[in-house]
């Protein structure tokens, strides 16, 4: 059986492009985007295209299997809504949103229907991740720290907090994620930010920086630290991910987090992420869609969910001067 694919932007959605090209019985048959030019770029002319607001039209028209949604965060809900009526899966780019009540919204229309959804949590498809899972779960992290530190993103919506939730939300929340993966759900966070040095770029109103400390439901304890500051990114802290328990620390590091791990013999060891890991959330998302069986897929909406109210947990421990269970978006 050969799977009709519709695609809903060109941005990122390039990636997953070519990774659907390595798979076998898939077709792109309907791409959908305010840039024509760049939608067409992406795909093969015979694939049909439509305008933005009529991504409707091509629900409609297509007879769709999956389609693929990579937008940005605040343009989602809606359209995963209308999205889940005319086909059976969706892969939808991460984070699922911006607004809590929002995604609640979404998360129960789903369900209602029965979609098949992927969330665009790559990192959790690294395999340098799932051996810290394997690990941690039998001896349990006791510190983390991370880090996403870099330049400012180009898209005008991402200097947009009604758009894209500033880069705890848009950005680390790949890592946020990751710690919710490895070492369990957090119960509590408390948080700062810092605004006000970026003065050269318009329409700018995100924070400049935040850093968030954070409970486990386990009893752990970390810190994360977020920046867009840095004139390039070569000359801001990088990215950067640490768990620590008694005998063991695992030190990610880079967008691709390779690994190195110190051990309470002094041994090191390092394994560099040589893993496509787009690729293989592309054919856990296509396995699904083929057979029904969704134990490959390791984020769905509900656990993106997850990960989404622990951004937005931070940005009330700021605006409240407070410290904010999670428990309070129950």
């Amino acid at each position: 059986m050969t799977l009709r694919i519709g695609i809903i932007g060109s941005g990122f959605v390039g990636q997953h492009i070519n990774a659907l090209k390595k798979i076998d019985d898939v077709l792109i048959v309907a791409i959908c985007s305010r840039n024509e030019k760049k939608a067409r770029s992406l795909v093969s002319n015979n694939v049909s295209y439509y305008v933005f607001d009529n991504y409707l039209e091509m629900l409609r028209k297509e007879n769709l299997d999956a389609v693929y949604i990579c937008l940005p965060p605040f343009l989602l809900s809606e359209i995963v809504m209308t999205c889940a009526d005319y086909v059976k899966a969706l892969f939808i780019e991460k984070p699922i949103g911006i607004e809590i009540s929002a995604a609640h919204r979404v998360m129960e229309s789903l369900d209602k229907v029965g979609t098949i959804v992927s969330v665009g949590y790559m990192c959790r498809y690294r395999k340098t991740l799932q051996m810290a899972k394997d690990f941690f779960t039998k001896e349990p992290p006791i510190l983390i720290n991370g880090g996403w530190c870099s330049d400012l993103p180009s898209p005008y919506w991402w200097r947009q907090r009604g758009m894209s939730g500033g880069q705890l939300t848009e950005q680390c929340t790949h890592f946020l994620d990751a710690i919710r993966f490895i070492a369990g759900e957090v119960d509590e966070v408390s948080a700062f930010s810092a605004s006000g040095f970026i003065d050269d770029v318009n329409d700018f109103n995100v924070d400049d920086a935040i850093t968030m400390n954070f409970r486990l439901e386990s009893g752990a304890v970390g810190n994360v630290m977020t920046s867009c500051f840095s004139r390039t990114a070569d000359v801001g802290l990088g990215l950067f991910l640490n768990f620590s328990s008694r005998d063991k620390k695992f030190l990610f590091h880079e967008h691709c987090l390779n690994l190195n791990i110190h051990s309470l013999s002094g041994e090191k060891q390092t394994f560099f992420s040589k893993d496509d890991a787009i690729l293989e959330e592309n054919l856990a998302f296509i396995h699904a869609v083929k057979t029904g069986d969704l134990s490959n897929i390791r984020s769905n909406y509900k656990d993106a969910l997850e990960s989404l109210k622990l951004s937005l947990a931070v940005d009330i421990s700021i605006q409240e001067k407070r410290s904010v269970k999670i428990s309070e978006f129950s």
